[in-house]
């Protein structure tokens, strides 16, 4: 008879939830971490990062993040601008959509341009406000917004026979609206018919290069092109600063404010600036006029202010990745760990980034700490693995440079073909070092793919310094490995994943338990299966596997899903079968489990129901034999970015889930978590707890059993309501069984087995 436990309503366990999310709740994390946009508002400043919004308070310094879970219409915000005639926040996105934002936190959109039938790009490269109306630069022309009314009033098509023009830049100056191409400047009054092109000027642009700013300012007008700038008048153009070279032209406040290397500079003459060296390299600068300070956009040293006269200046880190690209996500004890990805047939130069979370903080390793660390140009890092005992023990795997290891958080050594086996591909050491694929075994043994070499494992033996080899010629000449999987049903196989065009398919390991002696080794490689109605599988690369919880291998694939029932039985057989779901028309027919869609992420959670990414149609949620979809998101109906998953992780611990996108993260708070393998379990907890009156969503009991039933009684012993775990957590919506909503009091979780032992109790506090 094992012991009961029972907890209490204590403090610390309150305490220890505080971050969790409300189940089914949404959180967005996206990157904060590199500020190239920035706005000066009437309260608070605004600013702008890989298309995510965030702002300071000017009193009191406090950072607030905007998403679509506080309200935004839209995700990938290409520019923002303040409209001080109405105290908000101009907010336009790459999709169409613009959002006005006020101070209070109201938002307002316009969908004019998101919605329009048109076959024009609707991107939008630049914009300025005059007169209660903003102008916005286009790929095809202008596009002209009344403010007052929040609506899209004209399309002005500038080029020569009304033709389309990819307009860089648009100001006004003077009662006239300049727009700049990437070799002209046209120009027509505010109050002429713009909509006719005869009514446009041209002028030809000085200098040469890529045109980087217009600006107007005391009645002339200044241009960027080359790094170098120019100021426009009557008689023509004037070069300014002649010997400096700019990175960005930044108009504010009536002053011509020019960002270099160097630091900012400050026009007081044709030939003459002051220059404030601080926050160099900065990509944007706003100015406070009420403060007389200056907001920087300093990338990823965040928002940087600047008070010219005293010389003082702070800096606001916000908190979050820095880079919204998780290619490849994996947890270990409570941390998420992300890196970028990158390769197909060659190197795609992605910057060296490990971004993790963990409680709610994320802690950063941008290329300038591998280049410092290793010594080396290392890009393109594909694959992380944590070590389960000790999550600060970390190792990448790289598609250029081979293998990095971390330990107690920091970098301790690159693996290459200078101190290690394995080898480089092309026989060039600073190229196609590849290593991806990685896992770990049941005693800490470190597998991976080599490409070109094998399969390789780094030991545990000897502290993590012994290397073997297998040099099986199917394992040496693999192509392009993706993923070595360990199975979770028996630890001698190992399953991997070819992803070439050229020698696509899946193999299986047999190591016998003896890794150090490849004579009673078993290997075999699939390059195609059939299903259960005796179809070939034909897909032309594999992008995701995942064993469930009863050691079926799910395959996503650019063509679909398959799934392998027995990895042992694929020594003697390439059978495989579909999801077949039945059609609701009374046709008699059925289509397989999401038809031939890419599917680009697969991860099973603790109640081994199937998480699935797709590339077209969101992500996915099915029970375990994936005939009932639980839940499909889509950037319609949830906050995902995009439609377009790259990847999916779950927390086991708490069943959130991590949901990749090429335009962000987003973690969703799931019914189901992994089962506690022992019992009395002492991280059983109840959240939220105590019960506020005010609370509206269910009540979680987690660090449950698998098929836990648990029992809700009041303090006199009376069954007000049960529930059952899904894997390791189950939810209570606070009702009893007549669905009422039960009186303020403690409660009693009683938590019983799937055999019918009760092994603990916990309490829960209600206040109604």
């Amino acid at each position: 008879m094992k012991k009961l436990l029972v907890f209490g309503v204590v403090l610390s366990a309150v305490l220890s939830v505080q971050a969790q999310l409300p189940m089914g709740g949404w959180r967005m994390h996206l990157a904060y971490g590199n500020v190239s946009r920035i706005e000066n508002g009437n309260e608070k400043v605004f600013a702008l990062s890989y298309g995510a919004l965030m702002s300071v308070d000017k009193e009191d310094g406090q950072m607030e993040y905007y998403n679509k879970l506080t309200g935004l219409s839209s995700s990938n915000i290409l520019n923002i601008k303040y409209d001080r005639d109405f105290n908000r926040l101009i907010i336009v996105y790459a999709d169409g959509n613009i959002d006005f934002l006020y101070e209070n936190g109201d938002v307002v959109n316009i969908i004019d341009l998101y919605s329009s039938q048109t076959s024009e790009n609707k991107l939008v490269n630049d914009l300025t406000l005059h007169d209660k109306t903003m102008y916005m630069a286009m790929k095809f022309g202008l596009l002209e917004v009344d403010l007052q009314r929040r609506v899209l009033k004209e399309t002005y098509y500038i080029g020569e026979d009304a033709q389309p023009v990819d307009v860089k830049y648009v100001a006004v100056c003077s009662d006239t609206l300049y727009a700049a191409t990437a070799d002209k400047l046209y120009s027509a009054g505010i109050r002429q018919n713009k909509i006719d092109y005869h009514n446009w000027n041209t002028a030809s642009l000085p200098g040469s290069g890529t045109v980087g700013g217009l600006h107007t300012c005391g009645g002339d007008m200044y241009i960027l092109r080359g790094g170098k700038l120019f100021r426009y008048a009557a008689d023509g153009w004037h070069p300014c600063l002649a010997d400096s070279t700019f990175s960005v032209l930044s108009g504010i406040e009536q002053k011509v404010t020019l960002l270099a290397d160097s630091g900012m500079f400050v026009l007081t003459s044709d030939t003459t600036a002051v220059r404030y060296p601080y926050f160099y390299g900065s990509e944007d600068v706003a100015f406070d006029a009420a403060s007389n300070t200056y907001w920087y956009a300093y990338g990823e040293g965040g928002i940087a202010t600047l008070d010219p006269v005293r010389k003082t200046y702070n800096t606001f880190h916000p908190n979050g990745p820095i880079v919204n690209t998780p290619y490849r996500m994996r947890v270990t004890g409570n941390r998420l760990y992300i890196v970028l990805g990158g390769y197909w047939t060659g190197k795609n130069n992605t910057p060296a980034t490990v971004m993790i979370y963990e409680k709610g903080e994320w802690t950063n390793y941008n290329s300038g700490y591998f280049a410092a660390s290793t010594g080396a140009e290392i890009t393109d890092f594909c694959d992380i693995l944590a070590y389960p005992k000790d999550n600060s023990h970390f190792f990448i795997g790289t598609a250029c440079r081979g293998l990095i290891e971390f330990r107690d958080n920091e970098f301790y050594k690159l693996y290459d073909t200078n101190n290690s086996p394995i080898i480089n591909f092309l026989g060039n050491p600073n190229f196609y070092t590849w290593v991806d694929g990685l896992d770990m075994d049941a005693d800490g043994n470190l597998w991976m793919m080599n490409l070109g070499g094998g399969i390789y494992v780094l030991t545990a033996e000897s502290d993590w310094t012994k290397w073997i080899l297998f040099n099986n010629e199917t394992l040496k000449n693999l192509t392009r490995c993706k993923q070595v999987l360990i199975s979770n049903q028996n630890q001698n196989l190992k399953i991997f994943i070819n992803n070439h065009h050229s020698n696509l398919g899946i193999g299986v390991l047999n190591d016998n338990g003896t890794i150090d002696n490849m004579s009673d080794d078993k290997i075999v490689f699939r390059n195609y299966f059939v299903d259960q109605n005796g179809k070939d599988i034909k897909c032309g690369a594999i992008y995701s596997v995942e064993q469930d919880v009863t050691g079926e291998l799910w395959v996503g694939t650019d063509a679909g899903l398959f799934i392998i029932p027995d990895v042992e039985k694929m020594f003697t057989s390439n059978e495989c079968r579909r999801v077949i779901i039945p059609r609701t028309d009374g046709s008699g027919l059925a289509d397989y489990l999401l038809g031939d869609e890419a599917i680009n992420a697969i991860a099973v959670d603790g109640a081994n129901r199937k998480w699935i990414g797709t590339q077209n149609s969101g992500a996915f949620l099915v029970s375990p034999d994936g005939i009932e979809t639980v839940e499909h998101f889509t950037m319609d109906n949830s906050p995902l970015p995009e439609n377009a998953i790259l990847s999916i992780a779950i927390n086991p611990t708490n069943g959130e889930v991590f949901i990749g996108t090429g335009l962000g993260l987003v973690s969703y708070q799931s019914n189901a978590a992994e089962p506690e393998p022992e019992i009395p379990n002492k991280n059983l907890y109840v959240y939220p707890n105590p019960v506020r009156e005010d609370f509206e969503g269910v009540i979680t009991i987690n660090g449950l059993r698998d098929n836990t039933t648990v029992k809700i009684t009041d303090a006199a012993g009376m069954l007000v309501a049960e529930t059952s775990s899904l894997g390791g957590l189950a939810t209570w919506d606070g009702n009893d069984m007549n669905g009422s909503r039960v009186r303020t009091g403690v409660y009693l979780a009683q938590c019983i087995t799937s055999d019918g032992e009760q092994y603990a109790l916990t309490k829960i506090l209600i206040v109604k």
